[in-house]
């Protein structure tokens, strides 16, 4: 079966400072799911275990590694959570993120959208570490 795809939209205020960058110091091309603009970046990621990935990015460790998903079963709960870099403090010196989902169907139709949630807002900027979105989409049915 063919999943649906997952189009994200990145609602920012926001001035750049990080971008996607390979171990080897390289930048990162930009792909379906993970997309720099100037320096801000942000990665979609699918898991099956909402909880043990926030486990997971609250224990201390140089790395995180994800167990994300690329292929989804029919009736399989999944969530959608953001990755996110280069977040730069306003003027008030926090960092502020949106984010909506729409899942688009293999034939093109809309199946399902969300209202803006929250990636990231009215906290202290993450500068050049990664971040992970307080909110997520879960779509269990």
């Amino acid at each position: 079966m063919r999943k649906s795809i997952l189009v994200l939209s990145l609602l920012t205020g926001f001035n750049a400072s990080g971008q996607w960058i390979h171990r080897s110091g390289k930048p990162l091309p930009n792909t379906d799911d993970r997309k720099a603009i100037g320096h801000f970046g942000a990665e979609i990621v699918f898991i099956t275990d909402a909880e043990q990935l926030e486990k997971t990015w609250a224990t201390p460790s140089d790395t995180v590694h994800v167990d994300s998903i690329e292929r989804v079963r029919i009736n399989q709960p999944i969530s959608a959570f953001i990755v996110f870099s280069g977040c730069q403090a306003t003027s008030t010196g926090k960092c502020n993120v949106a984010m909506a989902f729409r899942v688009i169907q293999p034939d093109g139709k809309v199946y399902a959208t969300t209202p803006d949630m929250e990636a990231w807002q009215d906290k202290d900027a993450p500068g050049s570490a990664l971040a992970l979105s307080v909110q997520f989409s879960t779509n269990s049915d």
